[in-house]
């Protein structure tokens, strides 16, 4: 009887501890209409050398070092980071569809090891571009509130 109360605790417990490690999920979202074309938007987004132009956490930290891999335009092509402010992490190119969709892997190493996915959806509109940004975060199911 003993051994199976302890089987049927510890299966319980395994259960418990595989599913509160499952990966949770948040998608964050953001919409911005410029007025310029597609192609124009598309093509800064695409080329990772322009990011350190525009984007707000270098703010924090200018100086951060920032590299880019040759041909930063190309699938698989990554921009790299690493200072004492901001943290250290790679943006690497996963699908293109000039001129609507890039899909990028925004991994970071410090201060916390994350993976997430980062889109960038492009609409033409009246007067310009309608660009969407979206990032889908995945954390253990036990910190989902």
């Amino acid at each position: 009887m003993a051994f199976f109360l302890f089987i049927f605790v510890s299966a319980f417990l395994i259960t418990v501890i595989c599913i509160s490690s499952l990966p949770g999920a948040l998608e964050v979202s953001a919409s911005k209409a410029a007025k310029v074309g597609s192609d124009e938007l598309f093509d800064k987004v695409l080329d990772l050398r322009t990011w350190a132009d525009w984007l707000p956490w270098l703010i924090l930290e200018p100086d951060c070092p920032l590299e880019s891999s040759e041909n930063p335009s190309a699938i698989e092509r990554n921009y790299c980071w690493d200072g004492k402010l901001v943290g250290a992490g790679t943006l690497t190119h996963k699908q293109i569809d000039r001129p609507t969709y890039i899909e990028e892997t925004l991994s970071l190493t410090r201060p916390l090891k994350s993976e997430s996915k980062v889109i960038f959806d492009f609409r033409e509109v009246k007067d310009g571009t309608l660009i969407c940004w979206t990032m889908l975060v995945a954390y253990p199911a036990y910190l989902d509130p």
